[in-house]
């Protein structure tokens, strides 16, 4: 597969139509169960790997490659430490599908703050902010498409 068809079927297309899915058709409703904080969130931590690892130029493991993808393509890299990504959320959700600290999805900034007793990662911002990067992550991928 060539990089504009990489581009647009799997990352504008399954990448961002499913994201943009998730999180307009299943809103959050304060106080109840079936939000989708948890599936949102993984699915954006490993897609985050996923194309880090073309930035990169090869797979090199969830902290190197989402370091690499929040450095390049986020507005806001500050905002996400790669290790409380990885140690708390990341490793929680895909080994045990709980995260090591608490998942909301209120659409507050900043995307990963202290509590009294745990760390909380907000899902809807980290979704926003992700899809906000595919824009740039593109650009990224298209300075190296040869023009013709």
């Amino acid at each position: 597969m060539d990089k504009q068809t990489f581009l647009d079927k799997v990352v504008f297309g399954y990448i961002k139509k499913d994201l943009e899915n998730m999180r307009d058709k299943i809103r959050p409703q304060p106080t109840t169960i079936g939000n989708i904080n948890f599936p949102l969130a993984l699915c954006v931590l490993a897609y985050m790997e996923y194309l880090g690892s073309f930035l990169l130029g090869h797979p090199a493991g969830f902290s190197r490659s989402v370091r690499k993808y929040i450095s390049k393509c986020f507005t806001n890299p500050d905002e996400y430490p790669v290790e409380i990504l990885r140690d708390i959320f990341r490793n929680g959700l895909a080994h045990e599908y709980f995260a090591r600290g608490s998942i909301s999805r209120d659409g507050e900034r900043p995307a990963i703050y202290k509590e009294i007793r745990e760390v909380v990662l907000d899902s809807e911002t980290l979704v926003n902010d992700f899809l906000e990067s595919l824009n740039k992550f593109k650009q990224e991928l298209e300075d190296d498409i040869p023009k013709g």
